[in-house]
């Protein structure tokens, strides 16, 4: 498969592989990518958010993105890797089954985005699908009304903060 005509470069992209697919996302928002550690659970499903970790005094969630492509989740083993992410003043944690490496990429802009696909870009005419970040933390921080006695509540991943 080749890139369509009027491609792009665009900046570095971090690869991974999650199930079959192969994901990509910017390196300036890539943290750190870590070997599994253990999730403090959830008891109840939210839908991506796996669980949590304490990554160095902050609790971030983990994010499955095995159960947004595949509609399950992964079991986490020690062969997956955890990416450490941010964006804004967000932070979060994916889960991922293999990192491929960090390539330049060519943008199709062929595609409307839709949930968490941002785009189709190509590597070794291979697509590679660009993730939303944007959409990513919409989906884990959400702003709630205010309570009773008027203060703004966030939910992060689940956890009601005042603010």
């Amino acid at each position: 498969m080749v890139a369509p005509s009027g491609e792009v470069k665009i900046k570095l992209f971090l690869l991974f592989r999650v199930d079959s697919k192969i994901c990509a996302i910017p390196v300036q928002h890539v943290v750190k990518v870590l070997l599994p550690v253990a999730l403090i659970e959830i008891p109840e499903d939210l839908h991506l958010i796996r669980g949590y970790i304490n990554y160095h005094g902050t609790i971030l969630p983990v994010l499955d993105l095995h159960k947004y492509f595949t509609g399950r989740s992964v079991d986490i083993s020690r062969h997956h890797k955890f990416i450490v992410i941010s964006k804004d003043s967000a932070g979060a944690v994916v889960v991922v089954d293999e990192i491929v490496g960090i390539q330049e990429l060519t943008r199709s802009s062929v595609i409307k985005p839709h949930g968490l696909i941002e785009d189709i870009a190509y590597w070794k005419d291979t697509p590679v699908i660009l993730l939303g970040l944007s959409r990513l933390f919409e989906l884990t921080y959400e702003v709630l009304p205010p309570d009773r006695d008027g203060m703004e509540s966030v939910k992060i991943n689940g956890n009601n903060q005042k603010g």
